[in-house]
Formats: C-alpha cells, sequence, structure tokens
C-alpha cells in the first residue's frame, strides 16, 4: 500500500519526467497504470485493453523465462494479463471502496492535493474532478482518445 502511494505521489509530483515499467506490466505495474487512468477518468473499457497490450509479449516472456530454466515449462498463465482480470480488480475495488478514488484515498493514503496534481501533470486543458467514473469531460474525452489510439496501434483494431 505505502509502495503505491508513494508511486502516486512521484508521478504527480511533476518535478522530473517520469517512466514507470516492468517486464510485462501486468502485476504491481499493471494495477499503478489502472489506477493513474482510472484517478485521470479513464473509462473500464479502455483502461482493460490498455492492460491486456501485455498479452502480446506472452509468448516472448514464456520463452525467455524456457531459456532461463532449461526448458522447463512455466505456470499456464505466466506472462498473461487478460482484459478480465483489470476489470475485476476496478470492480472488486469500487465494490470494497465505493470507486478507486475512494480506494486512493481512503486505503492508500492519497490526499486530494495529490490527486489534483496528479490530473494538472497529466492533462490537458480541463482538470477539474470528474462527478463519476467514466465521467465525460474536455480531458478525460482527450485521454480516452490517446489511449484508444495507442491500442489501435499496438493491435491493428479498434
Amino acid at each position: 500500500m505505502t509502495e503505491l502511494r508513494q508511486a502516486l505521489e512521484l508521478i504527480a509530483d511533476g518535478e522530473h519526467p517520469l517512466v514507470f515499467h516492468c517486464a510485462s506490466g501486468k502485476d504491481r505495474t499493471g494495477l499503478l497504470a489502472a489506477l493513474v487512468l482510472s484517478l485521470l477518468g479513464v473509462d473500464d473499457d479502455q483502461i482493460a485493453a490498455d492492460f491486456a497490450l501485455t498479452e502480446h509479449a506472452t509468448e516472448r516472456l514464456v520463452a525467455e523465462w524456457r531459456d532461463r530454466h532449461g526448458g522447463a515449462p512455466g505456470w499456464p498463465a505466466y506472462g498473461r494479463a487478460p482484459a478480465e482480470i483489470i476489470r475485476l480488480v476496478l470492480a472488486d475495488l469500487r465494490a470494497a471502496h465505493g470507486s478507486v478514488h475512494g480506494y486512493a484515498t481512503g486505503r492508500l493514503g492519497v490526499d486530494e492535493q495529490t490527486i489534483d496534481a496528479l490530473r494538472a501533470r497529466l492533462l490537458a486543458g480541463d482538470t477539474k474532478p470528474l462527478p463519476t467514473q467514466g465521467g465525460s469531460t474536455p480531458a478525460a474525452e482527450r485521454l480516452r482518445a490517446l489511449v484508444r489510439g495507442r491500442v489501435t496501434e499496438a493491435t491493428g483494431r479498434r
């Protein structure tokens, strides 16, 4: 929990350029990306599509794992990131905390100033808080379009 809060604070800080990643981007990194996107107002469909981009690397990840472990078979879900997984995570956070925002503030201890700074840093134009998950503001629509474009570019599908 502390690490997630600190990561959100670091992203919101804005003092330096920032990239976060891991080998596949589906576990802690995938959760962090989903939290950031949700706090920015990106809808769950786009968050799930972004999360599922890891599926494009599964074959490579499995091959690398086998090379490092003498050809031993890995577990069946290794390297997988089905969209439904992050949908379930987001639904569970909402069920337990009322919203992803509620999870961030109530469970992680992220303050409103950090969320406002996150929006100011990562959104252009209208950065006022969104009324609901999936709410629509010009900034949220632009962010959704960017994520959709990235998914389309990577998959060739809309």
